[in-house]
């Protein structure tokens, strides 16, 4: 192979190797190898890229979620309905920005002060699920890199894709 072809070679490598610790040997996959797994949220921040932030919040707040769902008995008390509910809303919000790329709507009725009280509210129950210990964290902190290489990958291949194909 001449120095040309190597060069083109290069030039012509699959989008998705952009994507520097998402990559994985196999375009196929959609998992992240087991060397490259993160397991803090630290981790998971330098190891998503751009999309590091709003990966935090999403296995952060997605774990606050399902340990509210559970329902252990102390979470009733230390949780409102509105932490609740905005809780659900920043963890799918995060989910849509990693997958679309642009923020979930908030309903059209909610006043800024309402906007405001619903996050405050949403970082109070995240706070009580610190304070008991963060139940299940490193579990969604998995799931969530798989999702976001999931997607970077899904990107990838769009956009590799020539125009006019798989449509």
């Amino acid at each position: 192979m001449s120095t040309t072809e190597d060069v083109v070679r290069i030039l012509k490598r699959p989008a998705y190797l952009r994507y520097g610790e998402l990559a994985v040997a196999d375009i196929n996959s959609r998992y992240v190898r087991p060397d490259h797994r993160a397991s803090t949220l630290d981790e998971l921040r330098s190891r998503c890229g751009p999309l590091g932030p709003q990966a935090v919040v999403a296995a952060e707040y997605g774990a606050a979620v399902a340990w509210v769902a559970k329902g252990y008995p102390d979470t009733q008390a230390l949780t409102t309905s509105l932490g609740r509910r905005g809780v659900i809303y920043a963890a799918g919000n995060a989910n849509n920005i990693i997958r679309l790329g642009e923020a979930k709507p908030l309903p059209k009725d909610m006043t800024p002060p309402q906007r405001s009280r619903l996050a405050a509210a949403a970082a109070e129950v995240v706070a009580a699920y610190r304070r008991a210990g963060s139940p299940g964290l490193l579990k969604h902190i998995h799931s969530t890199q798989h999702f976001v290489h999931s997607c970077a990958v899904n990107a990838a291949l769009e956009e590799a894709q020539p125009e006019g194909e798989g449509q």
